[in-house]
Formats: C-alpha cells, sequence, structure tokens
C-alpha cells in the first residue's frame, strides 16, 4: 500500500542564500529534515512521542546532487519518498527532490538512517506503527530492500 506522495512549499529568503547569491548547500539539507520532520509530525509521531519512548531517528549517510540554481525569491517544493526500507525497519533511505515552480528539478539529496534507542545508544527496531507509516510511503524507481537490523549484529 503506498501513500500519496508527501510534499512541502518552501519560499526562499535572505538568510538562505549564499555570497553568490545561490541556496547554500546546507540550506538543501535544512528544508529536508524539516520535510521528514513534519512527515512524522502529521503522522502522529511528534518529538514528544519519540523522547516517551526512547528512541529518535539518527542519519548514517546523506548525499546531495545539485542540478539547476536556485536564487532568492525563488519557491520550491521538497518531496520525500522512500528509496530503501529493512523488513523491520529498523534501517532506511529516503529520497527528497527540489523542485522548481517551473517544474525543473534543482537538486536530489539521500538520506540514510535507522532508529537511535537513547539510553543504550544502540540502533533499535522501531515500533509497528512507523514501521507500516514508512512503508507506505511511495517508493523511488531504484528502491532497494535493506538488511534489516538483526543481519547487521
Amino acid at each position: 500500500m503506498s501513500a500519496a506522495e508527501y510534499a512541502r512549499r518552501y519560499e526562499i529568503k535572505w538568510a538562505d542564500v549564499d555570497p553568490n547569491g545561490h541556496v547554500r548547500h546546507s540550506v538543501y539539507g535544512d528544508y529536508a529534515v524539516d520535510v521528514r520532520v513534519r512527515f512524522l509530525l502529521d503522522h502522529d509521531f511528534p518529538p514528544a512521542r519519540f523522547r516517551e519512548l526512547g528512541f529518535g531517528p539518527v542519519l548514517l549517510a546523506d548525499q546531495s546532487r545539485y542540478l539547476k540554481e536556485v536564487v532568492l525569491g525563488d519557491a520550491i517544493t521538497v518531496s520525500m519518498k522512500l528509496a530503501g526500507l529493512a523488513p523491520d525497519g529498523s534501517r532506511w533511505k529516503i529520497q527528497h527532490d527540489v523542485i522548481k515552480v517551473s517544474g525543473e528539478k534543482a537538486a536530489t539529496l539521500r538520506v540514510e538512517g535507522a532508529w537511535l534507542d537513547l539510553a543504550t545508544r544502540k540502533l533499535i527496531v522501531p515500533p509497528p506503527d512507523l514501521v507500516q507509516l514508512f512503508g507506505q510511503l511511495p517508493r523511488t524507481a531504484d528502491y532497494e530492500d535493506l538488511p534489516s537490523l538483526k543481519k547487521l549484529t
């Protein structure tokens, strides 16, 4: 079962640009994390719930590819698709596409993450409802099944 694509719109502000007048590389990552956090918020996983459950997301890798310039005053949409998931939900990959109002893809960001127990500082398998939520995200064309946490230990 696949949910509708999750995306958010942003307008580029002065603080987002570098001396060359285009969006700073770190801002793309800020927008991507905002999309992920808002996705979780919108699906009943606010930061308070993670604190109560004693775990949270942790990034293991990230990759960015910049394709078109984005400048002050531009509006962009940042989407979120599943690029990989372990059967137990312990590991995941998310792809964010940054699309300009013109429809041109400006950037693609991929992050690989897992779930960290905040007390033991070890990777864990998340609750079933979180695994189900991630499993409902639309998938990228090159989606891959990731190894489960059990296979990594």
